[in-house]
């Protein structure tokens, strides 16, 4: 894994000698850090592992049980950290499902709240059942990007731009999973 992530990086790297060897620490040192950590549990649990199987019968079942419960718990919680989603895109998901439920009940308000020319299909799927993926977007800092995918395969896509302690604002909206800011 690290030398994937040190390949990936040498590719990019641009500037001078020590420029490019901060760049690799910074790079390789979290993915070392990780790997460490795992290695240290993994061997851990090897090792209680071996010293059950070598102990008595009746309390053999009863430890393998605790280690599998201790690594389904780590591998849950680490599961559970890495999908998270981020405030940002937790409120753009929330804007996002507010707009289609208060025009599910009032599409006369359509054009206010998505640009219809972006995404004409929406109109006629209004009231329909949905669900909202997200993500943070690749095209801006403070942007969540917000999938709707309708029961029927339609699906759109939207930029919100989220700002701390402001509601968020749609930038862009697109048919499918691609969407792309506008340039300004």
């Amino acid at each position: 894994m690290t030398l994937i992530a040190l390949g990936a990086g040498a590719l990019t790297l641009e500037g001078n000698l020590p420029a490019q060897f901060g760049k690799l620490l910074l790079l390789a040192l979290p993915v070392m850090a990780i790997s460490l950590v795992m290695t240290i549990t993994l061997r851990w649990l090897g090792v209680r592992h071996v010293e059950t199987v070598e102990k008595e019968k009746t309390l053999k079942t009863k430890r393998i049980a605790i280690l599998v419960a201790i690594a389904f718990t780590i591998g849950g919680l680490t599961g559970f950290g890495l999908t998270r989603w981020g405030d940002s895109t937790l409120s753009a998901a929330r804007y996002v499902h507010e707009r289609l439920q208060t025009l599910a009940v009032e599409p006369v308000q359509a054009e206010g709240f998505f640009p219809l020319n972006d995404v004409p299909g929406l109109a006629s799927r209004l009231g329909m059942p949905y669900t909202l993926h997200g993500k943070p977007s690749g095209q801006s800092i403070t942007a969540a990007e917000i999938t709707a995918d309708f029961e029927d395969g339609y699906q759109i896509t939207c930029v919100l731009l989220v700002f701390p302690d402001k509601p968020p604002f749609l930038r862009a909206c697109a048919e499918g999973d691609k969407v792309s800011l506008p340039a300004q």
